[in-house]
């Protein structure tokens, strides 16, 4: 583990309030957790900081609110789930923020847990308002950041907190941030990447990293859609990261010549909506206008496996 990454193994945690960044955003259908994969993801470090002897404050968000409240997507429905995982009550408070959820925190005691209203609700988080980062760190005495999936992100509750309160990683980062520092400092080749996704933007450090040590690099998702539109390759209504294009061709022009080949589908699941009864596979050329690819196809999946 790199020295400047500190595990929450190595903090002191008896009697301390311990407010934990945590990555959720679960699918939620008819006020109930349809997978609680990410919440079981992080169970482990949740339970950890209760067994320590101290308070949890669990903050959160969910989905993509337009800067204010909104039932849809609420943190409510996460405390069943919560409870079953940690087996013990867990409290909820109303708002992320402001004087009755200060007062919520400070009250619990060891072993109690207070879950906090989705982070989104209020604009100033993805601001990173420092402000904001004020009243949310003066929930907890210490901060633990387990939400890998938004680590990238430059908003209040990742950022702000962290340079307040005294930081640390939970288990679940800590395993992360180990697999990637032994990829990328104690590289056994050949190694691959394996990238899906939507917004090409935010994997672009990432594509480039890799370029530089690994050996392929292969393509799903949306993502490869923007990569077959940089090659002027049919994707008919697919989506893709418009935005992306150019950023793809630069990519594309690297591929291989002493750098990692970037791999694309030669073949995809394809139909006229996402509700088709009647998808089909199809070699990505044939594509027709009404149409989009949701899946990768057979052929790529056997390409992808005798590299891997």
């Amino acid at each position: 583990m790199p020295p400047n990454y500190r595990s929450i193994r190595s903090a002191d945690l008896s009697g301390k309030r311990v407010l934990l960044r945590a990555g959720f955003d679960v699918p939620i259908s008819d006020g109930n957790v349809t997978d609680d994969t990410r919440l079981a993801a992080i169970a482990p470090t949740m339970n950890y900081i209760l067994e320590k002897g101290a308070s949890l404050i669990i903050m959160a968000h969910q989905g993509r609110p337009k800067d204010a409240p909104d039932p849809k997507y609420s943190q409510q429905p996460l405390i069943p789930v919560l409870e079953r995982l940690l087996n013990r009550p867990v409290k909820f408070a109303v708002s992320c923020v402001g004087p009755e959820t200060e007062q919520m925190a400070k009250a619990l005691v060891p072993g109690e847990v207070l879950l906090l209203e989705n982070l989104r609700f209020l604009p100033d988080e993805k601001k990173n308002s420092p402000a904001f980062a004020d009243q949310l760190a003066r929930l907890g005495d210490i901060y633990v950041q387990d939400a890998f999936s938004n680590s990238h992100r430059n908003h209040a509750s990742m950022v702000g907190v962290a340079e307040r309160l005294p930081a640390y990683m939970g288990l679940q980062l800590e395993e992360e941030v180990s697999h990637l520092d032994k990829v990328i400092h104690d590289t056994a080749h050949p190694v691959v990447l394996v990238l899906g996704g939507a917004k090409l933007e935010t994997k672009i450090p990432i594509l480039s990293r890799f370029l530089e040590f690994g050996d392929h690099i292969l393509l799903g998702g949306s993502i490869a859609n923007t990569f077959l539109k940089a090659k002027d390759l049919p994707i008919g209504r697919s989506k893709f990261d418009e935005a992306g294009v150019v950023l793809a061709k630069e990519l594309l022009a690297k591929s291989g010549n002493g750098k990692a080949t970037i791999h694309l589908p030669v073949d995809g699941v394809a139909a006229d909506s996402p509700e088709s009864q009647a998808p089909h596979t199809i070699d990505i050329a044939a594509i027709q206008p009404n149409e989009a690819f949701f899946d990768v196809g057979p052929k790529t999946l056997g390409e992808y496996e005798t590299i891997l």
